[in-house]
């Protein structure tokens, strides 16, 4: 459910029996209310779709375990603004993976609306004048 997103980007012509695309939103509105169409579950309807309360618990402890490791790496309290920078980026997208719940469509997001501005980063950090 979570990378099928991802399978958007290759085309029909090079891949024709390629999955149809079904989001969890999909997969939960079906569930709860017998419906067709989905809406964003966000990290808790996804978690608790997998594993109930167990699964909220873990995913909830997961994401705080992983916001702490990437702000423990990226250090944006050094003040060094590229780390600011990329924090900025990275707390952004938490929020995405957050507000949809899966990481393939957050991976989509991150490639349109943020892919240029790490890679302007990285290239503007290695200019040292």
């Amino acid at each position: 459910y979570t990378f099928v997103t991802l399978t958007f980007m290759v085309p029909r012509a090079l891949w024709n029996n390629k999955p149809e695309f079904w989001d969890l939103g999909n997969t939960y509105q079906s569930i709860i209310t017998g419906g067709e169409a989905g809406f964003a579950i966000t990290i808790f309807g996804t978690s608790y779709l997998f594993l109930g309360i167990l699964g909220l618990m873990i995913g909830m402890f997961l994401f705080a375990w992983l916001q702490k490791i990437i702000y423990e790496w990226l250090r944006p309290y050094d003040g060094d603004i590229t780390n600011v920078l990329y924090y900025g980026i990275a707390f952004w997208m938490a929020f995405q993976a957050m507000r949809f719940g899966t990481l393939g469509f957050s991976f989509v997001v991150f490639v349109q609306t943020m892919l240029v501005g790490v890679l302007a980063i990285w290239a503007f950090s290695r200019i040292r004048i």
